[in-house]
């Protein structure tokens, strides 16, 4: 796990060593948010697709990025002015071997209704509760994060981690190897849930174990802003954070006009994205720090964080 999450680390840094300065600073500059394609990202699709950028004056350019480690390569070395929809351990990370790189400005949460995570066995397998994974594989796609995630699900569970084999998976083949039967379970996050649901490829064995074995409400990440801007340009940081917020309410009152945005910016059919589950999500003045921090605590003390992290240096509040 810490080789992993050192690899991505290592590549932050060696980029951030050997990028040119940024860019000239400029009144009609855009803000330039990058976003990983998942739903976690909604306040910035919701806020783009609805007008509320454009309504407090703001030019925002969206890029996408496959990957959180592209999205914070970008962030660290000046590419980009923010990232949407970051995992906490991936921000957790930088923070503690890059300190003071960016502020978060809104959470994606899981809570016992709202939430994206789950425990799938495949349709023929006769498991009946987490228990009876011991001594079996449980997959999930690759990053320490998820493997983290895990450890203490059954950590918390079984009593023991290391009684259950950890298998990380490319993301396309997650589906694959439950219909295969090729292990036990897969822990897996939307809309992978509801596609393996809706195609008849596992069933549910577990719901939310995130919330119901590690911590209610789960801080599953957020979006962040680079203090270079929170900096040199704090009004129009300003305006996007109430823009961000304003979507962030919208999706509290239409959850189901907001899923239709996924497809456009998301590789979700639209099917699907009616189907599937959304986090809820904390507006930049709503964090709830101690479960941040207890979340960090808990990175920390299974090693993958090298050493102690005061959240409240993480958070954006004005």
């Amino acid at each position: 796990m810490r080789r992993l999450l050192a690899h991505v680390l290592l590549a932050v840094l060696t980029l951030v060593a050997s990028c040119s300065k940024d860019e000239p600073k400029g009144a009609a500059k855009p803000i330039r948010l990058g976003y990983v394609p998942y739903s976690s990202s909604l306040p910035a699709f919701v806020a783009a697709e609805r007008g509320l950028f454009e309504a407090r004056k703001l030019v925002v350019k969206l890029r996408r990025f496959e990957t959180s480690n592209e999205a914070m390569i970008a962030l660290v070395t000046g590419k980009t002015d923010g990232v949407m929809g970051i995992g906490l351990a991936s921000l957790l990370a930088i923070e503690h071997k890059t300190p003071g790189k960016f502020k978060m400005i809104w959470y994606a949460i899981e809570t016992d209704a709202n939430w994206v995570n789950a425990l799938l066995v495949p349709t023929s397998s006769d498991v009946a509760g987490i228990e009876e994974l011991r001594g079996q594989t449980v997959a999930t796609f690759a990053g320490a994060t998820q493997i983290m995630n895990l450890q203490a699900i059954f950590d918390k569970a079984l009593g023991d981690s290391k009684s259950v084999t950890l298998s990380q998976i490319s993301p396309n083949l997650q589906l694959q190897v439950l219909e295969t039967g090729d292990v036990a379970a897969l822990f897996a996050i939307e809309p992978q849930v509801t596609i393996a649901l809706t195609r008849g490829l596992g069933r549910v064995l577990v719901d939310n174990p995130r919330c119901k074995y590690i911590l209610d409400p789960f801080p599953a990440g957020g979006g962040i802003l680079s203090t270079t801007l929170l900096s040199k340009r704090a009004s129009d940081a300003e305006k996007l954070r109430g823009a961000l917020d304003e979507a962030i309410e919208l999706i509290r009152h239409d959850e189901s006009g907001a899923k239709l945005l996924l497809p456009k910016y998301t590789p979700i059919e639209p099917e699907i994205a009616g189907k599937s589950r959304l986090y809820a999500w904390w507006k930049s003045k709503e964090c709830n720090i101690d479960a941040l921090q207890r979340l960090s605590d808990l990175l920390e003390e299974n090693g993958i964080l090298g050493g102690h992290i005061d959240v409240r240096q993480m958070v954006f509040v004005k």
